[in-house]
């Protein structure tokens, strides 16, 4: 491989095939799977899986680059149910609610607004709640 080429393969996981062969494997190639950290037309770092280094390489060891398929992906969470005293701070964290809209609800205003999007907790959110308690005025 003469160069890389960094747009193809930055921020993502590779399996790179080394010109070297591995040892004790009748002729295979040796592989090393990671995470593209920066590459550069003259080398690539590598978090490579299991090592808390990361590896340079340089395009005369490299045989091939493999990008992999993506990650697995990311799963619905569940959280408890905020209170009226957290809901506010729930809106903001967890629904994208901008500061500017959330400091000027009431909680009470803070709670109508999630039991309103409390519909798509089961559809595309991140999060979802479990069993549904609607707090009284003063919960904590």
């Amino acid at each position: 491989m003469d160069v890389f080429v960094p747009s193809d393969v930055s921020d993502k996981t590779v399996q790179l095939t080394l010109i070297k062969m591995a040892p004790g494997r009748n002729g295979q190639r040796a592989t090393v799977i990671g995470r593209v950290k920066t590459c550069h037309q003259s080398m690539i770092l590598l978090d490579v899986k299991g090592q808390s280094v990361g590896q340079i390489f340089t395009p005369d060891e490299v045989y091939s680059i493999d990008v992999l398929a993506n990650e697995a992906p990311v799963e619905q969470v569940r959280l408890n149910m905020p209170t009226l005293v957290t809901v506010r701070k729930h809106l903001v964290v967890n629904h994208g609610v901008k500061l500017s809209v959330v400091n000027r609800m009431t909680e009470k205003e803070a709670w109508d607004y999630h039991e309103k999007d409390h519909a798509d907790h089961f559809a595309d959110l991140g999060h979802r709640h479990g069993a549904v308690n609607h707090p009284q005025e003063g919960d904590q």
